[in-house]
C-alpha cells in the first residue's frame, strides 16, 4: 500500500528525529548507568546506536527519493 504524501513526509520526519535523538544520547547528559546496565558495555552500545541511527537515516533518505 502506497503512503500518502503527508504520511510519507511525517514518516521521514519521524525517522530523522529518531536518528538525531539516538546520535545525541551520548552527549545528551545521560550517565552510562542510565544507558546500559554494565558501564563496560557503553562503547559497544554507542556503536550499535550509531549503526541504528545510520539505518534510520538511510530509510528516511530512501523515502525522500520517492517524493
Amino acid at each position: 500500500m502506497a503512503l500518502g504524501v503527508k504520511r510519507r513526509q511525517l514518516r521521514i520526519q519521524a525517522l530523522e528525529t529518531a536518528a538525531q535523538y539516538i546520535k545525541s544520547m551520548e552527549s545528551g547528559g545521560a550517565s552510562p548507568e542510565e544507558l546500559v546496565e554494565d558501564p563496560d558495555d557503553l562503547e559497544l552500545f554507542i556503536e550499535e546506536c550509531e549503526k541504528l541511527a545510520d539505518k534510520l537515516e538511510a530509510m528516511a533518505e530512501k523515502l525522500q527519493i520517492k517524493i
